[in-house]
């Protein structure tokens, strides 16, 4: 709950509205252990409705299911690579909202290949060792919608092309566009990688480092965002069967601000994922789900902490910092100072939750040649879909508490 107050007149009612909660609270409650703290939990969400913060952070939904679908095309002439894409994202929130995002991208780099070799689906040959950096720039949109029900129809309405190439055309010539989005985001950064095959055993490591902005378009916020994400995945077929893995981290800063610029909040996320599987022949595959077993699993890992700074104290302690991400130099967690690290934990919310890796497809075709030199063409399809088992958050006020609204 963010709302514009400033003038004496507002920040008094508020504090009224305040005192009546407290004595309101106390004829419920009565006399007891629960009533400090409860007195403490509302003469602290005052405060922040008086400094215009973000109230409701402790009681955010949570994401308790998501699916993503991306699927690219990259081309390789001589050193050059160009590289384009498309992601779904579906997120299905505790309070029965689903929110859309949709994210086209593009690449431009160049690469140095040794080898060649030929892939389609689990079977490949050949032996190749590969290096390559591209530019990435990226634009995406984001809806929220009420339920699953108008989340299918907004993806039946928005073409599998963006809409601002090619809209669709109605009956008279009209054009159909889609609905507004609730969030619009830009990004752009760098793609490194390093892969290597030899037959049908594969390794790939693939760092990103990724600069965004995204602008909610209800409440006019912005949010800076600075990501690097790091994979690390491998594969091996023999006798039809291929087992695959992979780790992934990353971390990500995140700078709210109001429209006109005043900062709201501070993110840091951090990300821990575990995956593999047994791709079997089709007989062996479908006996292994007659009998109930998991052939790919799973989990992930996601720590996110937010430091209000609408507090003062709070702002001057991240001040530097936040002139350093507005800045856009690259940092990592051990550039974050001490003492801010210490304010996160002693003024910070944190939210702590751990996904399940329900299902995870990825499948590439394509022919790549050459020594250093040469010509490729490849495509990649890849799926995820993550459940939420289990949600904590902390809080300096309240405490540990676990989120049962988002797993129940």
């Amino acid at each position: 709950m963010r709302a514009q107050v400033g003038q004496s007149s507002i920040e008094y009612l508020a504090l009224v509205l305040l005192l009546a909660a407290i004595l309101g609270l106390t004829a419920v409650v009565g006399a007891g252990a629960g009533i400090p703290q409860a007195l403490a939990v509302q003469f602290a969400r005052g405060l922040c409705i008086v400094r215009a913060g973000d109230c409701e952070r402790d009681r955010a939904p949570c994401v308790v299911r998501a699916s993503t679908a991306t699927e690219g095309l990259a081309l390789r002439i001589a050193v050059v690579r160009l590289r384009g894409g498309r992601t779904v994202l579906r997120e299905r929130l505790s309070d029965g909202r689903v929110r859309v995002s949709v994210i086209a991208r593009k690449g431009l780099g160049f690469g140095v290949l040794l080898g060649g070799g030929v892939s389609v689906g689990r079977l490949s040959a050949g032996a190749r060792l590969e290096a390559s950096a591209l530019m990435r720039l990226g634009a995406g949109r984001s809806w929220t919608v009420a339920g699953e029900r108008q989340a299918d129809l907004l993806l039946v309405r928005l073409d599998r092309r963006d809409r601002r190439v090619r809209p669709r055309v109605g009956r008279g010539g009209r054009r159909r566009a889609g609905p507004p989005p609730d969030a619009v985001l830009s990004e752009g950064g760098l793609d490194t990688g390093l892969s290597a095959g030899l037959g049908r055993v594969g390794v790939a490591l693939a760092i990103e480092d990724l600069r965004g902005v995204r602008t909610d378009r209800r409440t006019g916020e912005r949010t800076l965002l600075l990501r690097r994400r790091t994979d690390l995945f491998a594969d091996a077929s023999l006798a039809g069967i291929t087992a695959t893995g992979g780790v992934s981290g990353a971390e990500q800063w995140a700078l709210v601000t109001q429209a006109r610029g005043r900062p709201l909040d501070l993110v840091v996320t951090t990300v821990h994922g575990l995956r593999g599987g047994v791709a079997l022949p089709a007989p062996l595959a479908a006996l292994a789900g007659r009998a109930g077993v998991r052939l790919r699993g799973g989990g992930l890992l996601e720590r996110e902490r937010h430091l209000d700074l609408t507090d003062p104290q709070n702002l001057a302690v991240a001040a530097a910092f936040v002139r350093s991400l507005r800045s856009a130099a690259p940092h990592r967690t051990g550039a974050v100072p001490s003492a801010l690290l210490r304010r996160f934990a002693r003024a910070g919310t944190e939210h702590v939750r751990l996904y399940r890796v329900e299902r995870a497809a990825r499948r590439t075709t394509g022919v790549d040649a050459g020594v250093g030199v040469g010509l490729g063409l490849t495509y990649d399809r890849a799926g995820e879909e993550l459940q939420l088992v289990g949600a904590v958050v902390r809080d300096p006020v309240v405490g540990e508490r676990r989120r049962t609204d988002c797993t129940r």
